[in-house]
């Protein structure tokens, strides 16, 4: 019989997880045998399917521990599927490795590539499922889809979650009957790897958001919603997180309305009950925002 593994600490990785656990009641020939996951992931396994997988909780740095996991347990194919760490080169030797990466590769490998998309004005993109090796997303591919990047970065884990479950049910079946097959990454050197990006690279000025247009603004800060370090702006004594914007519609032909309408139209207002951003093109009110005292410690970058 298969044995897989899921090696995951994300809710949108943990979807897939949950989907596959499924898919095993409908044939014999395979087992999820086990979860792995840090010891804070952003979910919580629940009773029944803890009852059904062996579940561990290590440090992601620990790869000789989840090594020993894996080969105790005679596991086959691991599926790093929202995995942060890089893993070390035994445990891809040794096991049909798989990870799934939020676009279509080679194009922005490396971390954090739906922020590098959104905030390059990106639309359209998907996912690739491939057979990891020793170069950083740079594996044989399995399959790639085509997924777009309109919503929310729920919106987004959403589908990544609904394709990647199609996906990997796929290669199951295929491994089950002997067609798994791989196919090379084009154009691999020619691709830049994107640097995952830090809590403090998220912290924007007035001054520049007075030179942006609202739809780099908003892909900005859509991109940054939790679980990621949200949009920030440093004050005297405060830190205003931006969680959610929305494009501010004045009757612009007329500036005795936008003047009554919005009090701090040439910056930011953090005592009034709406606060406004000024942009190039307009007005961007903050729907969702949290301010915390300057001393508060910025969200790790996962």
């Amino acid at each position: 019989m298969l044995k897989v593994a899921f090696i995951i600490y994300r809710s949108w990785g943990y979807r897939i997880f949950r989907e596959i656990l499924d898919y095993q009641k409908t044939r014999q020939d395979f087992k999820v045998s086990l979860l792995i996951t840090t010891h804070k992931p952003e979910f919580k396994l629940n009773s029944s399917s803890r009852k059904k997988i062996q579940f561990f909780q290590v440090n992601p740095k620990e790869d000789l521990k989840i090594y020993e996991i894996l080969k105790k347990n005679d596991i086959k194919i691991a599926f790093f599927y929202s995995w942060s760490n890089i893993i070390d080169k035994k445990i891809i030797k040794d096991f049909i490795c798989l990870c799934l990466h939020p676009s279509m590769l080679p194009n922005y490998r490396g971390g954090t590539p739906i922020q590098h998309q959104l905030i390059n004005g990106e639309i359209n993109s998907g996912i690739t499922v491939f057979k990891m090796n020793d170069v950083i997303d740079g594996g044989d591919i399995y399959q790639q889809t085509a997924m777009s990047l309109v919503g929310n970065i729920s919106d987004i884990f959403n589908r990544m979650s609904e394709l990647g479950s199609i996906i990997t049910k796929n290669l199951i079946a295929d491994y089950l009957n002997k067609e798994l097959f791989f196919k090379p990454q084009k154009n691999l050197k020619n691709k830049p790897i994107f640097k995952r990006r830090k809590p403090e690279q998220s912290e924007i000025r007035l001054s520049q958001i007075k030179k942006m247009k609202y739809i780099e603004l908003h892909n900005l800060v859509r991109g940054l919603m939790d679980p990621y370090p949200n949009v920030y702006i440093k004050f005297a004594d405060r830190m205003l997180y931006i969680q959610e914007i929305a494009k501010y519609r004045c009757f612009l032909d007329n500036k005795k309305t936008i003047l009554n309408d919005c009090k701090s139209i040439s910056g930011i207002d953090l005592k009034g009950k709406k606060l406004f951003f000024k942009m190039k093109d307009g007005l961007a009110l903050v729907v969702k925002h949290e301010i915390r005292s300057l001393s508060s410690k910025l969200r790790n970058q996962k």
